[in-house]
């Protein structure tokens, strides 16, 4: 009677790390595969992918292009940016596309349990949250991530770029 159900678990047959290394030729790529809302902190994401490509020009930023209606005024400040968009996929599509990143962000404002999250960490990618995701108590800050403060995209841009001395080193 005490024990919750979660309804929400992850596929780890299908969500599993990349079985060959990383390609040493493809730019640092960073991933979020949630919907993109004021809630789920995409204004916070967006300015620090711009901060990380200030720093390393060519990262990519892989997005699902799930646009709420709170953020539909607020994309054309940022229709600068380099976006690879993707369409809401199919949960083997969904495994293979992050396979084929390196980092997976998330700076959510408010979440009960993130498993956008949780499917990045069963893919084998260093996630980025905030304590608000609820997939925060899964993170080990420097052994699977790192957990940033809501609202500051210095502190992810800071996550990212340690990560990616980590990743991008020969």
């Amino acid at each position: 009677q005490q024990i919750l159900r979660n309804v929400y678990q992850v596929n780890l047959s299908r969500f599993s790390p990349a079985r060959e290394p990383r390609p040493a030729s493809r730019p640092l790529t960073l991933i979020c595969t949630g919907s993109l809302s004021l809630r789920k902190g995409t204004p916070y994401l967006l300015e620090a992918f711009r901060l990380v490509r200030s720093k390393i020009p060519g990262t990519r930023l892989l997005l699902t292009r799930i646009v709420e209606d709170s953020m539909r005024p607020i994309m054309s400040k940022y229709h600068d940016l380099p976006i690879e968009w993707s369409p809401p996929l199919p949960h083997a599509q969904l495994a293979e596309r992050l396979r084929s990143a390196d980092i997976f962000i998330l700076p959510s404002l408010e979440e009960g349990l993130a498993r956008t999250a949780l499917e990045a960490m069963a893919s084998g990618l260093p996630v980025v949250v905030t304590p608000h995701t609820g997939a925060n108590d899964l993170v080990e800050p420097g052994v699977n991530g790192e957990v940033v403060p809501i609202r500051d995209p210095q502190a992810i841009a800071g996550a990212v770029l340690k990560w990616a001395e980590k990743i991008l080193a020969p």
